[in-house]
């Protein structure tokens, strides 16, 4: 976790101040910056300790004396609402800064009228109002600017970015941080500048933008040096070394966090040391470096004894016992453990000493010790139950599962996993939609993990009733039907609607949401905030569509998928999970089969994934060869990924002429129309395939007409190179021109307009982002014939290299063609996979090159900038580019990719790529493709009918690599 700087006695006692979010997380950056600014010149009174009812008091009656001079009441009910009322009582405040507003205005005191509007902000803010927020903010910011006291104008304008990024508009929320910024450097306070470039790393760190994270702490740094603050420049230094963790350079974050260490050891800081130590050996045992580990642990054991921390004590006694268990040496972890345990039962609460005993069983289960691993994880299921922690008693029910299987206990097994279903259930209604979509890659993980005991359970026909598999079908179809439910969009539908009533019935319902999640995570009870969250959620029901569809995917139930079919069709929901019961093959994939005539759900057991990584690569491939490799020719059948996940399924198939299929893990990496299953024999010559992100689609109204009236954007013919960058030495030819794009386009611009259709055509210099963002909400069918990228997970790549080499090795491959840190932070060595999927539009070679800080579009239009559109009008995206449909794989959610990206804005039809496609084939391809639109008017029965073409004439490498996704 990134640490902010503090210093300055005013900027101490501002921490107290700080505005809560009452929607996401980006609270390192606002809670910062707020502490940093508020420097105000009045005095304050602050109350002293034990006497905050009897001050409290005083100061009432001092501003309920009229016969007291104005100036003293106006700064009575200011310390009143800023020392009291905002942190406690909200909407106190805003009554009293009401009152406090009102008499300032009558004398004229521009000053205090100012701290009272900023404090009806704060309070509005608080509560999740923040259009109203923003309004109060904005009336304070124009009295600022009469006063023209410059660090009060920075911290309004401050102010007002953090009502706009928990908006999620994050686009006006750093204009007014930046804002903010150039007034602090036009006044040259350089103390001040350094604390801010610290915390607008933070905040780029927060939005996953690592690569002006880092500048701005490398500025930070440099500031801090001039003005020889140690202490700050440590600070600074060890947030740096965070931001290279996130982006997997472990080298630069071990670099970081030593100079770090050196200055916190010089300033005698054993709580930052300790902090450090921490972090270094974390590094070290994902490394596998578990001496060097072990050492920087103990460290930090030390520095909890001397200090006399006896949780923090507890807790390192805990993580050694971790890292003994990640060696198998299982009798110097249960020692830890034992001594973590004994020390948290001295000393802390049930929900402590639970996680201990949950490690403890782990432990048993792993030596093969079941009715040890079983007693612990009773035990510790027993304290959480009793603490109300529902996350750990979720994990002691995992262990408890576990062990039943193991000990073919399988009705007790059934006992637990549907304590973990309903946990799970709550877990996603409680926390799903409280979180930004960043935070959701690592939920959704989770989930996944959580699910996976249930997965196996049915998918090895443990039982003898089908009540469990149709809760293991209902479980995936809710995760994976959240995930195509974006909170963004739904906020971005909300406020754009101008529906004052509406706009304040959500922000109410986020921040009671918000409040739950809170309480939810420490055990409290939530009976009352979540009759008031419901009462809200009937309301924004009843006068929103949008969040009316985003609600009933939380009820989804199969049979509404069942219904949703024809006699002669099938859905296939695939999953992967961990397997418990096969550990030669930890990681298993199966199917989920609904058919309109059945009573149940039928699950198949399909393979493992190293055979799907033996036929398609650890890292997928991309050229003629691989595809030949794994799907053949014409002349050549190659059936084995057909054997591995096709074949089991056909006795369940019989007489299914159309497959609604939802992919899985790696199986998003597959062509199922070119899966060859005989000789010039491919799955798409004996199934129409339609593919969706979840076949709980099904169970709702997705028609999407194509009618006359539509209106296009076409983009292509891109030129990457201006005239004046290409005489530059600097600027390399990174993106060639495709003079198959411009054929491409032209051939369908002349026949869209032939038949009288709306095109906006755009070419060139022309084909910018800019544009593209300007006319894309408005177009109903988006075509984009340009390069297309995709980095994978760089953290894969050096776990596959240390896994092959046995030590860390940076991969050539990863570095990008160009050679400036921009591109690397930005795209390539990106944590954020959103970041590292994207298009190419006009001069995107000088993003190579680009000065990370300057402004403006850079011609690369990432995955995470289209997940931030509202394209809820758009029918259909084609992305005639390369690996378009490319991206990470988060569990059973999908892609992490451009295909989540737009599935997040809200475009109904998707058609991209799985790999690199010929330039004149793909031509050819879409050409076809609105041909048959035209005369079709069905966008799936035109890709279908496309497909089929092509395939008559060529091999799946020219056909096989476009999907369409519904």
């Amino acid at each position: 976790m990134p640490i902010r700087s503090i210093s300055k006695q005013k900027i101490v006692s501002s921490i107290n101040n700080r505005c809560q979010s009452a929607e996401q997380k980006m609270t390192y950056f606002k809670y910062g910056i707020l502490s940093i600014i508020f420097l105000l010149s009045s005095q304050i009174i602050f109350a002293q300790d034990g006497a905050k009812k009897h001050q409290q008091d005083s100061l009432w009656l001092v501003w309920s004396d009229t016969s007291q001079p104005d100036t003293l009441r106006l700064k009575a009910i200011d310390e009143m609402v800023w020392t009291y009322l905002l942190k406690t009582n909200p909407d106190s405040a805003v009554k009293c800064a009401t009152l406090q507003y009102q008499l300032a205005q009558n004398i004229g005191n521009k000053n205090y009228a100012a701290r009272s509007l900023l404090a009806m902000g704060r309070a509005k803010s608080q509560i999740g109002h923040y259009t109203e927020a923003i309004n109060h903010y904005k009336n304070c910011l124009l009295l600022r600017r009469e006063i023209g006291d410059t660090l009060s104008i920075a911290q309004t304008l401050n102010n007002i970015g953090n009502a706009y990024s928990d908006k999620g508009d994050t686009e006006s929320a750093y204009a007014n941080y930046l804002e903010a910024v150039q007034l602090i450097t036009a006044i040259e306070d350089t103390f001040t500048l350094s604390i801010l470039y610290n915390n607008l790393g933070i905040f780029f760190q927060d939005i996953g933008d690592l690569a002006m994270a880092i500048n701005y702490y490398e500025q930070a740094i440099k500031l801090k040096r001039q003005l020889k603050d140690e202490k700050g420049e440590a600070v600074a230094m060890l947030n740096l070394g965070v931001a290279y963790f996130y982006i997997g350079d472990f080298n630069m974050a071990m670099n970081c966090y030593k100079a770090a260490l050196n200055a916190f050891e010089l300033i005698g800081n054993k709580n930052y040391v300790g902090t450090i130590c921490n972090n270094m050996a974390l590094i070290y045992k994902q490394q596998y470096k578990y001496n060097e580990a072990m050492e920087y642990f103990m460290r930090g054991l030390q520095l909890r004894i001397e200090t006399n921390d006896i949780k923090g004590e507890a807790n390192s006694y805990l993580n050694i016992g971790n890292l003994f268990f990640a060696q198998k040496k299982y009798t110097e972890a249960l020692d830890n453990y034992a001594m973590s345990y004994k020390m948290k039962i001295e000393t802390e609460g049930n929900q402590s000493i639970a996680m201990v005993l949950n490690a403890m069983s782990a432990m048993h289960f792993a030596m093969g010790n079941l009715s040890e691993s079983k007693t612990c994880a009773k035990q510790a299921f027993f304290l959480s139950n009793e603490s109300s922690s529902k996350i750990v008693m979720k994990e002691s029910a995992k262990l408890l599962v576990s062990v039943f299987i193991k000990e073919n206990q399988f009705d007790s097994a059934i006992v637990y996993l549907n304590v973990i279903n309903e946990l799970v259930i709550e877990n996603i209604k409680i926390n799903y939609f409280n979180i930004s979509e960043k935070e959701k890659e690592v939920y959704v993980v989770k989930l996944s993990n959580d699910l996976s005991r249930l997965y196996e359970f049915v998918t090895y026909k443990f039982h003898t009733d089908h009540e469990m598999e149709e809760k293991a079908l209902n479980n995936l179809l809710l995760v994976k039907g959240i995930g195509l439910r974006s909170s963004i969009l739904l906020r971005s539908v909300i406020l754009r609607s101008m529906d004052d009533e509406l706009i304040e019935l959500y922000e109410d319902w986020m921040y009671t949401r918000n409040k739950i999640a809170e309480k939810y995570t420490v055990g409290e009870d939530i009976t009352g905030l979540e009759k008031e969250a419901d009462e809200l959620e009937k309301k924004l029901i009843k006068i929103s569509g949008a969040f009316s569809d985003f609600n009933k995917i939380q009820s989804l139930d199969w049979k509404q998928v069942r219904k949703g079919l024809n006699e002669d069709e099938a859905a296939i929901e695939f999953v992967h999970f961990k397997s418990e019961i096969d550990t030669a093959n930890p990681i298993i994939y199966a199917a989920f089969i609904v058919r309109p005539e059945i009573e149940h759900p039928d699950v198949v057991k399909l393979c493992t994934e190293d055979d799907l990584k033996n036929i398609l690569g650890v890292i997928q491939g991309n050229n003629l060869s691989f595809v030949e490799r794994v799907y053949g020719k014409k002349s050549e059948a190659k059936k084995d990924l057909y054997e591995k996940i096709w074949q089991p399924l056909e006795p369940y198939l019989q007489n299914v002429k159309t497959v609604y299929y939802s992919p899985s893990g790696l199986l998003h990496k597959v062509s199922f129309s070119a899966i060859c299953k005989d000789q010039d024999v491919y799955l798409s010559d004996v199934y129409n395939f339609r593919q969706m992100g979840s076949t709980g689609n099904l169970a709702f109204e997705n028609s999407t007409e194509f009618g006359d009236l539509e209106n296009f954007l076409l983009m292509g013919g891109v030129e990457y190179q201006s005239e004046e960058e290409s005489e530059s030495e600097k600027v390399k030819e990174v993106w060639t021109y495709l003079p198959g794009s411009l054929a491409e386009t032209n051939t369908i611009n002349t026949f869209l307009k032939k038949k009288k259709f709306g095109v906006n055509y755009f070419s060139g210099l022309n084909a910018s982002e800019e544009i593209f963002k300007e006319k894309i909400s408005s177009s109903s069918i988006v075509h984009i014939a340009t390069h297309g990228f995709f980095f994978p997970d760089p953290e894969q790549i050096r776990a596959e290299n240390q896994r092959e080499s046995g030590s860390e090795n940076k991969n050539e491959d990863l570095k990008f063609r160009g050679t400036t840190n921009y591109a690397n932070w930005s795209f390539v060595n990106n944590k954020n996979p959103l970041m590292r999927s994207g298009i190419v539009l006009a001069n995107a070679n000088d993003v190579w090159q680009r000065n990370p800080l300057a402004e403006g579009e850079d011609g690369i239009l990432t995955a995470q900038e289209v997940s931030n559109l509202d394209l809820r009008n758009t029918k259909l995206v084609v992305l005639s580019a390369c690996e378009t449909g490319l991206g990470d794989i988060k569990g059973s959610e999908g892609v992490f990719g451009l295909q989540r990206a737009f599935k997040m804005a809200g475009v109904k039809y998707l058609i991209m790529s799985l790999w690199q496609v010929p330039d004149k084939e793909t031509s050819e391809f879409m050409i076809l493709f609105y041909k048959n639109l035209i005369k079709l008017k069905d966008i799936p029965t035109a890709f279908q009918k496309t497909q089929k073409l092509m395939r008559e004439k060529y091999d799946p490498y020219y056909w096989g690599a476009f999907v369409l996704i519904e």
